[in-house]
């Protein structure tokens, strides 16, 4: 199947690409011409009307930083066709940038008849049990411009929501879609809580294992290195439930709920302090709230004030599986539910899944119901990855940040993911959305080495606005280009061909845009949003050599008057500590005191945190 969309101002591409619903693309060869500079809402309507034959209903449309983004449905004779829609990008001048469309170019007539007292009678087991149910008539498309009539059968229940495609003349079931993604208040108030900062493993240095049972997680046991890995932070937004005098968690941008098993008693406190051990329920919920929350506020701080500005519904406690998914939401003007699962490591005891799962729930709220088709789920998944390693790599930049679900995964429950891959596109492309994620993931972190952190998550936010279902990894890659082009104006633009390039998303003779306007500069990073202050900062301390047996030698990053240099066994007890008032770099310690092992080498200076994993020697 050929499929074509054009990009206005760069080039025309074409590639060949299969996808899940086996759906046509359409070329709409007119963006760049004269009518579409400045076009009206209605008359891009009556133009797809007029051009595909067929009629277009506007359902929604969304203002980002850099433009607006409109999204239509195509319909036949009043009823839609599912999966046949456009997707129209414009610039801040009103200016499109891009028409990706799934629309017949022309549609078939066909007879067809819709008696829903036949579709409920045959698949009254499907309503059985199911708090709501909802069933649409529209069609089906193909690729030789037929359309199917079809029932679609949407079921909502505790933890589910799915569509049946049920063929209205033959009653079969034509096609089956699991809506969610997997992953493999009153007043306003200022508390405390603690979390993993992101997760125990990367904090202290370890690897799943390395240190027996006490990096491990042994049923959901405590113990003293866990515990000591734990961070204060202050959970920002929580409501205060004046009936019975207790804080909730429950803020402006997350609510933890209890969605279903294992039964969740929800956290309260009455004092302002959350204050939890990992084996208790509340340790995850506070974890999920407070990620969730920051990440929010952090996105704001980047000038995204309408994505996922409202309440995600989020259980920390679902399911025995080691599995979590976000489900998107069955009511328009809701933000969807994220289950975080219970198997192996407790997910909401992960920074990295929590913020996977979130980046789901932002792609949607940017370009709802558009996740659909193998490599634009693909898509999906490489962004949760990539935000969970640019905030792991942002807090840690020494550490593993490439292991993506560090504490959950990489160890016997389940391998985990890597945004570091070297796989290419369309080279390495299996058709599995989680096999191909990295390559897309990947290639966002090799551009997040040469920007940083908030100018490349601002070109990733600013991308979503345009996703649209059946989207390959290419026009993925085209928006992030016209994102830069928004946003930068064509500074960066060399940094991210030469990526892109390199992993096969977009051929090397792309050239510039041309017309490029900077729409707004980043001005915050992600620690800032939260107001905690600079101890929030964590880096790796240099010392030599390692492994040690008599001596060590600790390079300081600056003088330092005085400082406290000390030593904690894996257990998180100090086993040494001492003062030294210096006036140089180089500190020497004298270890041949303690036995030989693992330690952890931590101090602090200008009021950041600097550590290392010491191995001693007999």
């Amino acid at each position: 199947m050929q499929k074509v969309v054009y990009w206005l101002c760069l080039f025309v591409l074409c590639s060949n690409v299969s996808n899940a619903q086996n759906i046509p693309y359409f070329l709409i060869k007119n963006c760049k011409s004269q009518f579409f500079r400045h076009p009206t809402t209605i008359e891009v309507q009556t133009y797809l009307n007029q051009h595909l034959h067929t009629t277009f209903e506007l359902i929604y449309q969304k203002q980002s930083p850099a433009g607006k983004h409109l999204f239509y449905q195509q319909k036949y004779q009043g009823y839609p066709i599912f999966y046949a829609t456009a997707k129209v990008n414009y610039t801040l001048k009103n200016e499109c940038n891009s028409i990706l469309s799934t629309a017949l170019p022309y549609v078939k007539p066909t007879t067809y008849h819709f008696l829903q007292e036949e579709v409920t009678t045959k698949y009254n087991y499907l309503f059985k049990g199911k708090n709501t149910y909802q069933i649409e008539e529209g069609f089906l498309p193909s690729s030789d411009s037929t359309i199917t009539p079809v029932f679609k059968i949407n079921l909502r229940d505790n933890g589910l929501n799915e569509s049946y495609y049920i063929d209205a003349n033959t009653l079969n079931i034509l096609y089956y879609q699991d809506h969610r993604v997997f992953f493999s208040y009153s007043s306003d108030s200022d508390t405390t809580g603690y979390v993993f900062y992101p997760d125990p493993l990367t904090s202290s240095g370890n690897t799943y294992g390395s240190c027996g049972i006490f990096c491990t997680d042994n049923n959901d046991a405590n113990n003293p290195l866990l515990e000591t890995q734990r961070k204060e932070v202050k959970l920002k937004g929580l409501t205060y439930n004046t009936l019975i005098n207790t804080f909730e968690l429950k803020g402006p941008y997350v609510e933890i709920v209890d969605l279903g098993t294992p039964v969740d008693t929800l956290a309260q406190s009455s004092t302002a302090k959350f204050e939890y051990t990992r084996n208790q329920q509340g340790f995850e919920q506070t974890n999920a709230y407070y990620f969730i929350d920051r990440m929010q506020r952090y996105v704001q701080c980047l000038g995204f004030n309408n994505i996922g500005n409202r309440p995600v519904r989020v259980d920390a406690h679902y399911g025995n599986a080691d599995n979590s998914f976000y489900l998107q939401p069955f009511v328009s003007g809701t933000a969807g539910d994220i289950h975080l699962g219970t198997g192996g490591v407790d997910d909401a005891e992960d920074m990295d899944v929590i913020i996977h799962e979130y980046g789901h729930a932002l792609s949607n709220e940017a370009s709802p119901n558009s996740n659909s088709g193998t490599q634009r789920m693909a898509v999906d998944e490489a962004i949760g990855d990539y935000f969970a390693s640019s905030l792991s790599r942002a807090m840690y930049p020494y550490s593993a940040w490439y292991h993506v679900f560090n504490w959950d995964g990489h160890n016997p429950f389940w391998s985990g993911r890597v945004t570091n891959s070297t796989k290419k596109y369309p080279t390495h492309l299996t058709g599995n959305i989680y096999a191909d994620a990295p390559i897309f993931s990947s290639a966002l972190m090799d551009i997040w080495t040469d920007l940083g952190a908030s100018k490349t998550d601002k070109l990733v936010l600013q991308m979503l606005y345009g996703l649209t279902n059946n989207m390959s990894m290419q026009d993925a890659a085209m928006l992030l280009l016209q994102a830069e082009c928004s946003l930068f104006g064509g500074m960066y633009f060399n940094t991210l061909k030469m990526h892109l390039v390199e992993r096969g998303l977009i051929p090397d003779t792309v050239s510039s845009f041309s017309g490029c306007s900077v729409a707004s500069s980043v001005s915050c990073n992600f620690d800032e949003v939260t107001t905690i202050e600079v101890e929030d900062r964590v880096y790796l301390l240099n010392f030599y050599p390692n492994p040690a047996r008599e001596k060590l030698f600790v390079e300081l990053p600056q003088k330092q008057d005085k400082l406290l240099l000390e030593i904690k066994d894996v257990f998180g007890r100090s086993i040494f500590s001492k003062e030294v008032n210096q006036d140089n770099a180089l500190i020497e310690v004298d270890i041949s005191f303690l036995s030989a092992g693992v330690y952890i080498l931590r101090t602090i200076i200008g009021g950041s945190l600097w550590y290392g994993r010491l191995v001693k020697q007999e």
